[in-house]
């Protein structure tokens, strides 16, 4: 796979989780009223798992960005 494919591959993936993120906090808003129930735990864990993937992904793009910057 060239480069500008893993790229492109990359911002898909996080564009992906971060829209994920955006639904289980919206999900979450819905049942926040109802603390330590196990949907708010669900959908809790689910945007913490998502956000920190989301997160994982950004870090090896701004990675390869320097990468390139560098002349790698």
């Amino acid at each position: 796979m060239e480069k500008e494919q893993i790229k492109i591959y990359l911002e898909r993936m996080h564009k992906h989780y971060s829209e994920f993120v955006n639904e289980y906090t919206k999900d979450y808003n819905q049942f926040k009223d109802y603390k330590g129930t196990t949907l708010t735990e669900f959908y809790s864990k689910k945007t913490l798992e998502y956000t920190n993937k989301a997160d994982a992904i950004l870090n090896v793009i701004e990675f390869i960005n320097e990468a390139e910057l560098k002349g790698y």
